[in-house]
């Protein structure tokens, strides 16, 4: 199964690095990159937007191991549907080590009232 790329703009050129996963629990994406993720990376365009209409904003995160064992997870740009609603905008405004392999894409969560 092959999964939509994500793409890096270098040079007036895009380039693929990366592949956009679905995630297991969430209807969102794990973003895979090759090699890890180049320095001093800013804009980002995944290849699909799921059932998201144009315009949708989205979680754009990283995730951390914490000592006790769990997951940190650290909200580090932000991420919108494309007014064509064929692919996802992903801004990063958190600067992120090079190397960094995988991120997450996922929706706002709806806050439940008691």
């Amino acid at each position: 199964m092959s999964h939509p790329p994500v793409l890096l703009k270098r040079n007036g050129a895009w380039r693929e690095v990366g592949d956009a996963v679905p995630h297991s629990r969430a209807d969102g994406w794990n973003l895979l990159f090759k090699g890890g993720l180049p320095a001093n990376v800013t804009n980002l365009l995944v290849m699909t937007s799921g059932s998201y209409p144009p315009g949708t904003k989205l979680r754009w995160m990283v995730t951390r191991p914490r000592r006790d064992g769990g997951t940190d997870w650290y909200e580090v740009g932000d991420v919108r549907v494309s007014k064509h609603g064929r692919a996802l905008v992903v801004n990063i405004t958190t600067q992120l080590p090079a190397g960094e392999a995988k991120l997450v894409v996922l929706p706002y969560r709806n806050k439940a009232k008691a």
